[in-house]
């Protein structure tokens, strides 16, 4: 009887939906032609039936799919129901006709699972949360605050500043002093990254929610939390943590395992600050995981001051001025003498995108026979620093 009642409430919120706005007697009259039609449609089960199976039968179609963190949409292939499509015959609301079409499709499904009567048998949609639980998705912190740069083929090679000219003051008649500005250079080289999944067509074809939406961002967040991996610790990039060597500053206090971020105080912040010329400080920002986060949050002055600038009235946090960014591929629980917090302008550090588009490729052949489809993401990228003397590492004791 629920199920029969969840029925009858959205039989009458669709007749609602067609009638609104008329008159009475023509409401009267759209709700009784409406209700034949829903009548003979359910009564015609198999002939409905017969098109689902059609429709689950479709070649897939092409989407564009929104990724967050990604400002441009991506496109994919979807094969599934195209519902909007299929309401369109209901004299509804456009907003409205994916909603009842569903709804039919579940009812249709739903043959003789319960009840009895002409229509009882075909009543029983599929009951659906309204959301589907997930992790919130994470952005990349270094594609959005490093220098990415495309790469036209595999290998790139960059020109960097090592040092600049002098120059100097001369007497009347005394020649110029000689000054050459010195230069390295960079290479990137592209490497891949990427992943693939298997998904049965049968979740694909049924399925209330956009799974290819959720796999598509799925795949994007593990790239892009791999590439902030790569950026801060190395391996397969140049990492920006083990590569800033000019400017470092070591905690002076000791501790051990796995709370050495106890170590950090204000004075080696602020004496981050001061490795850097005034020219190096534009744009310059700390980089921190979420665990050395607590201790510098409880961190004063010699006046007992807190450091930390807490947000609010539209200021961002900062630390002794400067703004702060928490990264989980920073180092958790650093070891002994080991960098884990770093400080400037992250554009120094190089990031060449070969093939960074977060596009979800689909294979439906290869695992035909056990109606599966492959979900494949692959991307190509490599990192150097470009600047390494524009950053600064503060490492744990010895």
């Amino acid at each position: 009887m629920e199920n029969e009642q969840k029925y009858q409430d959205m039989l009458k919120n669709m007749i609602a939906d067609m009638v609104d706005n008329k008159t009475k007697d023509e409401a009267t009259e759209i709700a009784a032609i409406q209700n034949e039609k829903i009548v003979k449609a359910l009564e015609e089960n198999a002939e409905l039936k017969a098109q689902i199976k059609a429709l689950e039968k479709m070649p897939a179609r092409q989407v564009n799919l929104a990724v967050p963190g990604n400002t441009e949409t991506v496109k994919a292939m979807y094969k599934g129901y195209d519902l909007k499509r299929q309401g369109a015959s209901l004299s509804l609301p456009e907003d409205k006709r994916e909603m009842y079409a569903k709804f039919f499709i579940d009812c249709i499904k739903a043959t003789n699972v319960e009840g009895t009567g002409s229509r009882g048998g075909y009543l029983v949609p599929d009951e659906y949360g309204d959301t589907v639980l997930a992790f919130a998705r994470q952005s990349s912190v270094t594609l959005q605050d490093a220098n990415v740069i495309e790469m036209g083929t595999d290998v790139m090679r960059v020109p960097a500043e090592l040092t600049n000219v002098a120059v100097t003051w001369n007497a009347e008649e005394i020649d110029l002093g000689a000054s050459n500005p010195t230069f390295a250079e960079v290479v990137l080289t592209a490497q891949r990254l990427g992943s693939y999944g298997i998904v049965s067509n049968e979740l694909l074809a049924d399925s209330k929610f956009d799974v290819v939406s959720m796999l598509t961002s799925q795949f994007a967040e593990a790239i892009a939390l791999e590439i902030d991996n790569q950026v801060w610790n190395g391996n397969t990039f140049s990492g920006a943590l083990s590569g800033a060597t000019t400017n470092t500053v070591t905690c002076a206090a000791t501790g051990t395992s796995p709370s050495r971020h106890i170590q950090i105080t204000n004075a080696e912040l602020s004496e981050a600050i001061s490795k850097l010329t005034a020219n190096k400080l534009a744009g310059a920002k700390f980089y921190i995981h979420q665990n050395s986060m607590h201790y510098i949050r409880v961190l004063a002055d010699d006046n007992g001051s807190p450091i930390f600038a807490h947000p609010g009235n539209g200021v961002p946090g900062t630390i002794y001025e400067y703004p702060y960014v928490m990264s989980s591929s920073l180092p958790s629980a650093p070891a002994a003498a080991s960098p884990f917090i770093l400080f400037g302008n992250l554009k120094n550090y190089l990031i060449g995108r070969r093939r960074g588009e977060m596009t979800l490729e689909i294979n439906p052949y290869s695992l035909f026979t056990t109606y599966r489809t492959q979900f494949r993401m692959v991307t190509r990228w490599h990192g150097k620093f470009g600047l390494e003397a524009g950053m600064v590492a503060i490492k744990t004791s010895a």
